[in-house]
């Protein structure tokens, strides 16, 4: 065992020209000795340095580091500090969040590392199972830590320890009980975190967290009638609208929220009784025989404590969606999930999320219930999903890896071999569909299967069926119901369906077979003659959007009706949206706006604000030209430049003073499925700055064949379409807190662009 008193403690963070540490250098370190008792953490001798590098660093890297040319011009290299560097971490004990990756690279270039290492991600991941992001940013929010030279080497590794003083704080508060099982699951592991647990730390490092406070609409109730679509005011919170009226309902009702976050903010306040799917039920049985199977290896320890704190801590343990299993831990997700369900015939009020609902539907469950659906655009995408089939190469590696992983030694060592095959048949079939396919240079693309020339269609065709026999073998002895299903969609992919379109999408990492209906009528009228009676809610711009909804959908035999919260009829088509003025500005006009004009929009007085550039090259390009001036006013989270994607919707609102550069294609992207922008629900911004109207192209292969059902493609398919698309991004950044919407593009000086006009003015005043 390690004596951690013997021990010296040392927190480094490194920043690098970039992520390979075969090719990318080290531009700056900065470590700081600390001793750490039950008082908590006391900082010692600390070290910083940046070091010049051998190539040219990208603009990107130096936006995202705050490490300036200057800087790097001045300093001299690593190889004159190495000696000294060597000499001060050789035996010590080093802290850092994703402490391996810094490892990694210093191990890269000569450094002998022969102490401990405690990895701060590694703790978040199962003392905090259920939270959203466990980015070091994040994190130091939620830990009240000030964010000060963010992503500098010295600030992070300082901002590491603050937060591993709120981890073990967080960890000394669990229950007695739990502290002793994740302690005895530790201790014949080989993580060095283990001995920190055992220190006593008094108090809480849990950041208190803001409560949400919602509108009360209880003089509002509804009764919800059968074949209505109630079309709500923009800035109304219908959810609670909603489930406030179908509390006092006489019939038994079944709400179908989009996904499960909204309906877990229901069951917490005790509006209603849920219903889940069976991939979404925790299976106490399978997670007690996965956590008795020996021997365990190191992630699967992690995973299993992860769970632990959950079972303990969470407030609830039936559905195991609310864990954050999208950095670690999926591999494993089958362990813990999968008991059978039973359809509640007791409960009144019903609420499941889209994903349950079609799960039921295939068991014949909750047919006699009202059904009411939040979200048409969510049912439409959930729809088009239901019967589509998408095959990737990450997903085959991904199911044979849950199986054994051969990166980390992780699974059945058994079947090493065998996994080991269908990687490498996965391999060279998917690589032979890119060689094959892929342009010079190699880009991001989509191919219909009709366009594909027949002689190389064939060859494809030819190497899926021996790819499709090696996993024959493989699931024989793996006996996978999801590599079995992967084969059988692999085979039908082939096989051509009048109401189908088929492509492929390529990029220089990824493979994709994709397939969906393009008439979803049929599905959709089989669903609404299920229920008993059934009721959309939403808030759509236009009545031209809802005539697309009743086309796409077949809803014809239903009727729009406007829902009113005041006295007042409206008087024109757009009243319903029921906007009080409240003297923001809207400023619509043709063009496209020069850089400084952009500038203008990122300085102090303008933030928290938000602007939507055309692509994401013109986000980097904007980015890495202007990263100096921005940084000086604003806490700047750009798409590719912010070190992850996923996470600076997360983080926009760690800061008052927050400039997010972005798509809108991004944003839409975000506000589908499981994104993060459906996690968030609403970005309150004070400027929103949209650099075109987000139209759809008919490139699209699926697009371009669900268009020619209509009559009008542009009229009737494209346009509605694209108000919707804006609709969805001002919806998601509006709040009272807008003062600022600005929309530029060349579009605006087009006949149908008064669709667009006509819409945000009823959204401002005047």
């Amino acid at each position: 065992m390690i004596n951690m008193n013997s021990l010296k403690y040392c927190s480094l963070d490194i920043e690098t020209s970039g992520f390979d540490p075969v090719k990318d250098e080290i531009l700056e370190i900065g470590f700081v000795f600390f001793t750490l008792d039950e008082k908590g953490i006391k900082l010692e001798k600390e070290y910083s340095k940046v070091f010049r590098p051998q190539k040219e660093v990208s603009e990107t890297i130096l936006a995202l580091t705050g490490i300036t040319k200057k800087e790097l011009e001045s300093a001299e290299s690593f190889e004159q500090h190495r000696e000294g560097i060597q000499e001060k971490l050789q035996d010590v004990c080093l802290v850092g969040h994703n402490i391996g990756f810094d490892i990694k690279f210093l191990q890269g270039l000569g450094l002998k590392l022969e102490g401990p290492n405690i990895d701060t991600l590694d703790l978040a991941q199962f003392i905090l199972p259920t939270h959203p992001s466990y980015n070091l940013e994040n994190l130091m929010h939620y830990f009240g830590v000030p964010h000060t030279e963010a992503h500098r080497a010295l600030a992070d590794a300082k901002a590491a320890l603050r937060v591993l003083e709120g981890l073990l704080k967080i960890f000394a508060g669990f229950p007695l009980k739990l502290k002793k099982e994740v302690l005895n699951i530790l201790k014949p592991s080989g993580f060095v975190f283990k001995e920190l647990l055992d220190i006593r730390a008094k108090g809480s490092g849990r950041k208190p967290q803001a409560t949400e406070v919602k509108a009360n609409f209880s003089e509002y109730p509804l009764e919800f009638k059968g074949n209505i679509f109630y079309n709500f005011s923009l800035g109304v919170d219908i959810l609670t609208l909603v489930v406030k009226s179908l509390e006092t309902a006489k019939n038994k009702t079944l709400l179908v929220v989009p996904n499960i976050q909204l309906a877990f903010g229901l069951l917490r306040e005790n509006k209603c009784e849920p219903a889940y799917a069976s991939e979404q039920l925790f299976n106490e049985e399978a997670f007690e025989a996965f956590k008795h199977k020996q021997p365990l290896n190191s992630d699967e320890i992690k995973f299993i404590i992860k769970i632990l704190v959950w079972q303990y801590t969470n407030w609830q343990t039936k559905n195991i969606s609310d864990i954050n299993l999208s950095f670690f831990g999926g591999q494993f997700r089958h362990h813990i999930a999968g008991q059978k369900p039973e359809e509640n015939k007791i409960s009144k009020f019903i609420v499941c999320d889209l994903e349950a609902f079609f799960a039921f539907k295939q068991k014949g469950w909750y047919k006699n219930r009202k059904a009411v659906f939040l979200g048409l655009g969510d049912l439409e995408k959930a729809l088009e999903g239901s019967l589509g089939q998408k095959l990737s190469w990450s997903n085959i590696n991904f199911l044979l890896k849950r199986i054994y992983n051969p990166d980390t030694g992780a699974g059945d060592e058994n079947l090493k071999s065998i996994v080991e095959e269908g990687l490498l048949a996965g391999d060279l079939f998917f690589g032979l569909v890119s060689a094959l396919l892929q342009t010079n240079p190699p880009g991001f693309f989509q191919k219909k299967l009709e366009e594909i020339e027949p002689n190389i269609l064939a060859k494809i065709q030819s190497a899926s069926e021996s790819f499709s026999a090696k996993l024959e073998a493989v699931n024989i002895l793996v006996e996978s119901p999801e590599i079995s299903a992967y084969r059988q969609n692999l085979g039908k992919f082939f096989i051509k369906e009048d109401n189908y379109v088929r492509w492929l999408e390529l990029s220089p990492k990824s493979c994709v077979f994709n397939s969906s209906p393009i008439n979803i009528q049929d599905l959709s009228a089989e669903i609404f003659k299920f229920n008993r009676e059934t009721v959309f809610c939403d808030c759509l711009p236009r009545l031209q959007v809802w005539e697309y909804f009743q086309k796409r959908l077949g809803l014809k035999d239903f009727k729009m009706q406007f829902v009113e919260l005041g006295k007042t009829k409206p008087k024109d088509l757009f009243s319903y949206l029921g906007i009080k003025p409240r003297g923001f500005r809207l400023e619509a006009r043709p063009g496209n706006l020069s850089d400084p004009e952009l500038l203008k929009f990122c300085e102090k007085n303008s933030l928290p604000a938000a602007i939507l550039l055309p692509s994401a090259l013109k986000v980097k390009s904007f980015y890495q030209q202007y990263h100096e001036t921005l940084k000086k006013s604003a806490f700047v989270l750009a798409q590719n430049g912010s070190a992850g994607n996923s996470r600076i919707l997360r983080n926009f609102t760690i800061h008052e003073n927050s400039l997010l550069l972005t798509s809108d294609k991004f944003i839409l992207k975000s506000l589908l499925g499981k994104g993060a922008g459906i996690a968030l629900g609403n970005l309150p911004v004070k400027t929103l700055v949209l650099n075109r109207l987000p139209f759809e192209q008919f490139t699209h292969p699926y697009f371009e064949a669900v268009s020619k059902q209509f009559e009008n493609p542009f009229e009737d398919f494209s346009l509605p379409r694209a108000l919707m698309s804006l609709h969805f991004v001002v919806k998601f950044f509006y709040s009272p807190k807008l003062e600022n919407l600005f929309i530029f593009d060349s579009k605006l000086n087009k006949p149908y662009a008064r669709v667009f006009l006509e819409y945000l003015k009823q959204i401002v005043d005047k």
